[in-house]
This record gives structure tokens, C-alpha cells and sequence, in this order.
């Protein structure tokens, strides 16, 4: 709520932050999170982001800062997330979502994914799909979203490693 706060009324602050982590009880939980906190950064918006986005002043970017990166189960979904959360919170104050940034710790790729992520590097890629949300509102978990021009390949299925 803070942070929704903050991006209406002081959008070009530096202490757009969230943490993930509550110190005082990281040593009872089973594992800490792997994705710390993230934080947001404002910018006016171009002339050109303006015409295509009318109303809409500033862009909102989002850096998420990560300890643990599990690269071919994980990644992928933090990127979702993280993308649809920027999307989110730019509806929410009427900003147009910019850079999504991730900064990546113990990147690894586990060695019973190997064969999974060799298998997912041959494949084509297709253009991404575009998502259009409404009826933002994040605080009481509501939104409304549509997905167009979704295209995709047959899942790759690969175990859980802790």
C-alpha cells in the first residue's frame, strides 16, 4: 500500500522498495526467498511514449533482486511474475511499465535439467504475446487480463531440485 502511495505522490523518489525477506524469522523458515525485494525507478515519458499511451507522464521500471536463480524451472516464472507485476502496478497509478530488470545471484542450471534446457535452446522462438489488463487493483488482489497472439511449444517437464 506504501508503495502504491508513494508512486502517486512521489513517484521520482529512490526508496521505491519492497522486501521480501522478514530478518527476525528467516532462521524458521524452511528455505528464505530466492527473490529478495525489488525496487522501481520513474522517468518522464518520450514524446513517442506519450502519442501511443495518452494521459500517461511517467514510466515505471522494475529491478528484482534474486540470491538463488534456478535457471530453466525457475527463471522463467520469476520473469512472469515480475513482468506481470510491473504491468500491474503501472495500471494501478497510470504509468506506462517500463524496463524489467533482474539482478541474478547463484545462477545455476542444475545437472538433472540438462537434457531439458538442451531441448529448449533448439526450439523457435515466437513473438510474445501481448497482454492488455483492467480493473487494477492490487491491494484487494483484483484485476481483470486478456492475452492475445499466445503462442507456445509443448511443456518440457523436469524435476524439482532442492
Amino acid at each position: 500500500a506504501d508503495l502504491i502511495e508513494q508512486l502517486k505522490t512521489n513517484p521520482d523518489s529512490r526508496r521505491l522498495m519492497v522486501s521480501a525477506w522478514n530478518v527476525g524469522e528467516i532462521d524458521k523458515v524452511v528455505l528464505p526467498p530466492c527473490h529478495y525485494g525489488f525496487q522501481l525507478y520513474t522517468r518522464d515519458s518520450t514524446r513517442e511514449e506519450k502519442i501511443v499511451n495518452p494521459g500517461k507522464y511517467k514510466v515505471v521500471s522494475l529491478m528484482w533482486n534474486q540470491r538463488s536463480v534456478d535457471t530453466f524451472l525457475g527463471l522463467p516464472f520469476n520473469i512472469a511474475s515480475y513482468g506481470m507485476l510491473l504491468t500491474l502496478l503501472a495500471e494501478e497509478v497510470g504509468m506506462i511499465p517500463g524496463e524489467l530488470i533482474g539482478n541474478l545471484g547463484d545462477t545455476h542450471l542444475y545437472s538433472n535439467h540438462v537434457e531439458q534446457a538442451r531441448e529448449q535452446i533448439e526450439r523457435t522462438s515466437f513473438d510474445l504475446p501481448k497482454i492488455k489488463v483492467s480493473n487494477v487493483d492490487i491491494l484487494n488482489g483484483e484485476w481483470d487480463y486478456e492475452i492475445k497472439d499466445y503462442e507456445y511449444h509443448p511443456t518440457i517437464k523436469a524435476p524439482l531440485s532442492n
